[in-house]
């Protein structure tokens, strides 16, 4: 009869199951990006000398902080980022018609965002957009069937980013993301070039939330 009596302990249960996840507070972390694309964007893609245009892959690294607020199953975010790493690319081409040399590198970005989520518990599916800067560097020495265009000059130009991705709460203060982000960069003058990029990144990390 002993036997059958109820035992006086019961199986530990996950913290999440039975109870809602709670995404509200702050939060920083990193992730490291691949940019499966890029390509450059205004006078050098429309001109003669299209086929310098710089264009590739390339990877970075990326720190990011912001703060959740939670309204029931809805999260609203504001978030910043700042990347560092390696989008670069050198062309030349050179026939009867003339000779293009271009070199591209993007050396820092960053961007302010907002992100709109919604949780399924410990699981939050995520849209965001805001604004991007990035600094980088255009050298070019062109002259090829009738266009001139020499340049060697650093700017920092600003577009917009946007993207979405899926957010995990491993514990009450581990999270683990992974995210689509496109980012515009406005054509800016570098001398006598207009030049801008698009820019595809995908993005996987950690965070701690406080």
């Amino acid at each position: 009869m002993a036997a059958d009596l109820p035992s006086k302990f019961s199986a530990p249960s996950s913290p999440f199951i039975g109870s809602q996840y709670e995404w509200s507070g702050f939060y920083a972390g990193a992730t490291a990006d691949y940019v499966p694309g890029f390509k450059g964007t205004g006078d050098l893609a429309k001109s003669a000398a299209s086929m310098v245009n710089p264009k590739g892959r390339g990877y970075e690294g990326s720190l990011f902080g912001g703060i959740n607020k939670q309204y029931g199953s809805y999260v609203i975010s504001a978030e910043a980022d700042l990347t560092m790493g390696r989008i670069d690319d050198r062309r030349s081409y050179s026939d009867q018609t003339g000779t293009a040399n271009v070199k591209f590198h993007q050396d820092t970005a960053g961007s302010i965002r907002a992100r709109f989520g919604y949780a399924f518990n410990n699981v939050l599916i995520f849209a965001t957009s805001g604004v991007a800067v990035s600094q980088a560097k255009l050298t070019s020495a062109i002259n090829i069937a009738g266009y001139t265009a020499g340049t060697n000059a650093s700017r920092m130009y600003a577009g917009y980013t946007l993207g979405g991705g899926v957010e995990y709460g491993y514990s009450s203060s581990l999270l683990v993301r992974t995210e689509y982000r496109y980012t515009q960069y406005e054509k800016t003058s570098f001398n006598s070039i207009k030049f801008g990029t698009d820019i595809q990144e995908v993005r996987a990390g950690l965070a701690y939330k406080f």
